[in-house]
């Protein structure tokens, strides 16, 4: 009976323990909760286009009255609906000190806290102050803002409601090197430092050869970053790479890209043929970013002033915006281009990178208007040492006056093998130093060639097509239909008798 006794006592004993999820104060009264709970921007709700949510069955939401009341007043609930919603129910009991007096406007604290939460732990029946590990990292934001948020909400006592926002700063960074340089699945030792302080260091894996991407969490923002590099290191030191970062301070609730490449950026790029070129953007907002030192670095433009260029200098651009239509309500070009020059500069790169930043490639859908009138009357000639690049797809008016009015000799290669709607009209108009240009639309009747490239070598008004000499290269394939073209004074489709048709196998 003794033995029996003493199991029954030890299991009442552990039964009454596990219970309790707080060390509760000595003389205490339980006061059962329930609180609803929603969320702000920047949760696990929106930073992956909804793809996450904010809430999990697996959430807690600890509460605590504010300040120096927190010892008096706190206690953990539990979800208990809107799992997989962006607004949930909690339940639970919060333990309050006997002599502490609740109002309905005792302010209270919540903590969202996750069985997977690598930044929150509960310690003694409390939550734990947020550290960041100096170590470990994410792999996209998405991951970050789940696992190392610092996810917190203000209330009061009498209104039940409480919203969650995440009070923590990122950065987000993306390395390129080559391909023989960091091998796939490369381990890399990564450290970041501000100064000579140790801010995080990690190992991180190079998923694709030559790129590095992760994202480090700073808790509660408000961190300034000066004189900061980061440093990688791998095949066990033999090979190693700096990168300085740019004067930042982080603020809460914010994240922060950082691109860094030892490669030649391949984007769209302007290059100065004299000293002293003032570059004037006259876009901002669209994620759009500039560059002076060939990618390394990029700032957010704001067209506050000029950017003046040295020659042989280069500023690089990028940019998330859905096109740079340039036309007035009758389709003309308006008197606003993508950008200004006061002396004559070289364009080269691949242009879609002003619409979809650094993921673009050859085969990159090209939306209607996209550069429709985009660079009209601008002083640029397209560089002969690294041409402007233009992807292998077309769509409705999408280079239309692109070039007219411009300095060009040399016209970029038009790769796209089928047609759109006006898609190179009047592209090349008025420009009277043209003396070459690649057309590569293949299976295209008469009809709808010369709609594609209705009045694109027209030197002025609307009927006198160029009259210097030049060479329209376009597949063998396509010399028929591009000779019945081959005219003198019109403009719908055709080719100066002046300049020459040179054919190249399909």
């Amino acid at each position: 009976m003794k033995l029996k006794g003493i199991i029954r006592l030890f299991l009442l004993v552990l039964a009454f323990s596990c219970s309790r999820e707080l060390d509760q104060p000595a003389k205490v009264r339980t006061i059962h909760y329930k609180a609803r709970v929603g969320n702000e921007a920047l949760t696990r709700a929106t930073v992956d286009g909804e793809k996450h949510y904010i809430f999990e069955d697996t959430d807690r939401l600890y509460l605590e009255a504010s300040g120096e009341d927190a010892p008096k007043l706190y206690g953990v609930l539990f979800l208990t609906a809107g799992a997989g919603t962006t607004s949930a129910w909690f339940e639970g009991d919060l333990y309050c000190a006997e002599e502490f007096e609740i109002t309905e406007s005792t302010s209270l604290k919540g903590t969202l806290v996750n069985a997977d939460d690598k930044v929150h732990a509960l310690a003694n029946g409390r939550v734990s102050a947020t550290v960041y590990p100096q170590e470990g990292y994410a792999p996209d934001f998405a991951t970050a803002v789940r696992y190392y948020s610092d996810f917190t909400a203000t209330g009061t006592y009498g209104s039940h409601e409480f919203v969650i926002s995440q009070k923590s700063a990122f950065l987000l960074f993306s390395i390129r090197m080559s391909n023989e340089e960091v091998p796939e699945n490369a381990p890399v030792s990564a450290r970041l430092l501000n100064g000579d302080n140790l801010i995080w260091n990690s190992t991180v894996t190079a998923l694709q050869a030559g790129k590095l991407s992760f994202v480090t969490a700073f808790p509660g923002g408000n961190t300034y970053l000066s004189d900061a590099k980061l440093s990688l290191s791998w095949e066990n030191g033999a090979k190693t790479k700096d990168f300085t970062l740019s004067d930042k301070g982080l603020s809460a609730n914010n994240y922060y890209s950082i691109s860094r490449s030892t490669l030649p950026y391949k984007g769209f790029r302007i290059k100065a043929t004299e000293d002293g070129t003032k570059i004037h953007f006259n876009y901002t907002g669209d994620g759009i970013q500039y560059s002076l030192d060939k990618g390394d670095s990029w700032t957010d433009y704001n067209a506050a002033s000029d950017i003046n260029l040295d020659a042989g200098k280069e500023i690089c651009f990028k940019g998330l915006r859905a096109n740079y239509k340039n036309i007035k309500n009758d389709g003309s070009p308006s008197n606003k281009p993508v950008f200004t020059a006061d002396k004559k500069v070289f364009v080269s790169g691949n242009i879609m990178s002003l619409l979809v930043e650094d993921d673009y490639s050859e085969s990159t859908a090209m939306p209607e208007d996209a550069f429709n009138g985009a660079f009209y009357q601008v002083q640029l000639d397209n560089d002969p040492s690294a041409p402007l690049v233009l992807p292998s797809t077309v769509n409705a008016r999408c280079y239309k006056n692109m070039f007219r009015g411009t300095l060009l000799t040399t016209a970029p290669d038009l790769p796209a093998t089928t047609v759109a709607d006006a898609c190179y009209a009047s592209i090349f108009r008025e420009c009277p130093n043209l003396t070459s240009a690649r057309c590569n639309l293949r299976e295209a009747t008469k009809a709808q060639l010369e709609n594609a490239v209705d009045k694109w070598l027209v030197k002025s008004g609307s009927t006198t097509m160029l009259n210097n000499e030049g060479t329209l290269y376009c597949p063998e394939s396509m010399a028929d239909v591009w000779n019945t073209l081959h005219k003198s004074g019109i403009s719908i489709g055709a080719v100066p008798t002046t300049w020459t048709i040179s054919t190249y196998p399909d």
